[in-house]
């Protein structure tokens, strides 16, 4: 069942970024980052790429629902709609549209919960959720500290244009923390039952938030920290995944 679940979010996944790449082919022309991206480069025409994303995100959806159900049918149905069509629509018009892209971050759990039958009421399976849409904001926002240009040459919105450098890192700052807070915070939700892992998520986030306060104080590039962050994530993770051998 686990590879099961994975091929299926892994497929749907790929046909929305594909979709995603589609639909901003103009923009990720002007972008130094992203134009040689295959659709904006000019080796694959566009409607070549839509061929590809048909079957990539049909075969995704169509293994949720005949192998898990109606509600996992439901919440990838709801995850293309937020990624590529609220998302990807608000980019072009907001500078803050990763807030609603974050929530993007809660349905993939929730998706291989209800493929185990868990209900998606669960208070662990909300904590999870919420830990992977919080962690989201910090991690755009320091993605846009180093592409912001890039963003701003391309015409589209970007935060760099409403508030200083000083000002991002405090509410980057902010956002760390909130993260390295959530972290520990899971265990309190039935999950990291371990000691071991309960010590090991409290001494991550410390570290977390020690990396944030070098970031504030000594105006480091955002690069290390950006790095620093989607490692801590992989640990909870790793962390979160242990407990289930350690506290069987």
């Amino acid at each position: 069942m686990t590879l099961l679940i994975f091929f299926s979010v892994f497929t749907l996944a790929c046909g929305a970024s594909a979709l995603n790449q589609y639909q901003e082919r103009a923009t990720d022309a002007l972008m130094e980052r992203t134009r040689n991206r295959p659709v904006p480069s000019g080796r694959m025409v566009p409607g070549k790429a839509l061929v590809i994303v048909a079957p990539l995100i049909l075969s995704g959806l169509m293994s949720l629902y005949v192998a898990f159900g109606l509600t996992t049918l439901l919440l990838g149905l709801c995850a293309l709609l937020l990624y590529n069509g609220i998302y990807t629509g608000m980019k072009a018009k907001s500078a803050f549209a990763a807030a609603p892209g974050a929530l993007i971050g809660a349905i993939p759990p929730a998706i291989g919960w209800a493929a185990a039958g868990g209900p998606l009421s669960d208070p662990r399976l909300l904590s999870v959720s919420l830990f992977f849409v919080i962690w989201q904001i910090p991690h755009f926002w320091l993605f846009l500290l180093r592409y912001g240009v890039e963003y701003e040459n391309a015409g589209l919105p970007s935060i760099t244009l409403l508030m200083g450098r000083k000002q991002i890192e405090r509410v980057v700052f902010h956002w760390l923390s909130v993260t390295a807070l959530c972290g520990p915070l899971l265990c309190l939700f039935g999950l990291g039952r371990s000691a071991v892992v309960q010590y090991s998520l409290i001494a991550a986030s410390a570290w977390l938030v020690i990396r944030g306060i070098g970031f504030v104080r000594n105006g480091a590039a955002a690069s290390p920290v950006f790095r620093s962050l989607d490692k801590y994530v992989l640990l909870v993770v790793a962390l979160l995944v242990s407990d289930r051998i350690l506290m069987p």
